[in-house]
């Protein structure tokens, strides 16, 4: 067996008296008086020691500095996905002009995009699919800043509505005809005839089973859209119908006519006919509650008003407009109405008080056409400027969707 030999030690130090001195010896001769000193060895340690947290100090600072200047660049890139945020309020062509004008490159873009998803930050949603009828004898489906047309209607078009599965649209023409067209293909799929004068109005059924048209021939007519065949005939108006609303049910439609009345039909035995008189002029404009228990109409007496289905009795009258109203259209929840008019106005009026609770004005002129969407996020207006104007109910911002009509904007729609 090997014998062990101790470590050597390393000395540290030299004393006074000329030692060298081990870490376990410097104790011994202090006591006894003597003076030490570091060896330059250990000198060179020391040295290196202060420097290596000198350095580590150094690298902290710059640390530091990198953090500052990164969350200074995070907060440019913020600065701009705000100003992205607002552009999507617009038009998808002036958005891009935005980005534009912001110089991003592409693998700025991507990654700001990253930084969205990082941050957990939802993009806003997209504004709805608008659907005009205009007097150029064209439909114009507005999406993400553009139009499409179409087109087979050999005269002005009065009246659009959308179906409820939002796959499809209706429209009705001074050429007597009412036309069913596909949203995705953008072609004509049905051609009603019957009417014998203009068709100044048309409505959907909420089960997308039947379509309802008004016309000058002071007739509403209604359509099967399974057969296409027509399937009854509604007569009791004296002048145009101008307008028509179908109940959330099916059970029973509203008409307003230039004879100065509103009618209920009922399509089912649940509730009998009525005549509901109270305008001075012609009424331009019907609408119905979501759930079935009021009726709200306008009328070129300048006029909103609001009926009750199960009496027959006019309950409200908003009367700050200045012009005929052309068109009316109640919110999803039935806590307001929304009317515009030939005083170049829509307002907004509270069920609740009674009182008119907001004024838009866009650049549409006459407003002739309103409407709302599914949620009351979004209200669209058009009229005789040729233009639409589109309004962000939560947040106020306005969209002015360009002249791309001929003429003025007879109808719209949101999808």
């Amino acid at each position: 067996m090997e014998e062990s030999h101790p470590q050597k030690r390393r000395p540290i130090a030299q004393c006074s008296c000329g030692a060298l001195l081990c870490a376990n010896d410097a104790t011994e001769h202090l006591v006894q008086g003597h003076s030490t000193q570091p060896l330059p060895e250990r000198l060179k340690l020391n040295q290196l020691s202060t420097l290596i947290f000198e350095k580590k100090q150094k690298i902290l600072e710059i640390s530091e500095k990198i953090i500052l200047e990164v969350e200074k660049v995070t907060s440019y890139q913020l600065a701009q996905l705000n100003d992205i945020e607002k552009a999507t309020y617009e038009t998808i062509g002036q958005a891009k002009e935005k980005l534009n004008s912001l110089g991003p490159s592409q693998e700025h873009l991507a990654q700001l995009n990253n930084l969205i998803q990082k941050l957990g930050t939802e993009k806003l949603p997209p504004k709805p699919l608008v659907v005009s009828g205009n007097s150029d004898k064209a439909i114009r489906i507005w999406k993400d800043g553009e139009s499409r047309v179409l087109r087979g209607h050999i005269n002005a078009v009065e009246s659009v509505a959308v179906f409820c599965s939002k796959d499809f649209i209706v429209s009705s023409s001074d050429d007597k005809t009412i036309r069913v067209w596909n949203l995705s293909t953008e072609e004509q799929v049905q051609l009603l005839k019957g009417h014998s004068d203009l068709v100044l109005c048309v409505a959907v059924s909420h089960k997308d089973e039947f379509v309802v048209s008004g016309s000058k021939d002071e007739t509403i007519r209604v359509w099967s859209l399974l057969s296409g065949e027509q399937t009854q005939v509604l007569k009791g108006h004296t002048d145009w119908v101008r307008s028509l609303a179908v109940s959330s049910k099916d059970e029973f439609l509203v008409s307003g006519s230039s004879d100065k009345t509103l009618r209920v039909w009922s399509l089912s035995s649940k509730l009998k006919n009525r005549v509901l008189e109270g305008h001075n002029e012609e009424v331009c404009s019907v609408c119905i509650s979501s759930k079935d228990e009021f009726v709200v109409s306008g009328s070129k007496d300048k006029t909103v008003r609001v009926w009750s289905v199960s009496s027959g009795r006019q309950t409200q009258v908003f009367d700050r407009h200045t012009g005929n109203v052309w068109s009316v259209r109640v919110s999803s929840k039935d806590e307001f109405v929304v009317s515009g008019s030939e005083d170049k106005t829509v307002r907004v009026w509270s069920f609740a008080s009674g009182k008119q609770t907001q004024v838009f004005k866009g650049d549409t002129g006459a407003v002739l056409s309103v409407d709302l969407s599914s949620e009351d996020k979004y209200l669209v207006a058009g009229g005789k400027g040729r233009s639409l104007a589109l309004w962000n109910l939560q947040t106020g911002e306005h969209t002015r969707i360009p002249k791309d009509h001929i003429y003025g904007v007879q109808s719209v729609k949101l999808v």
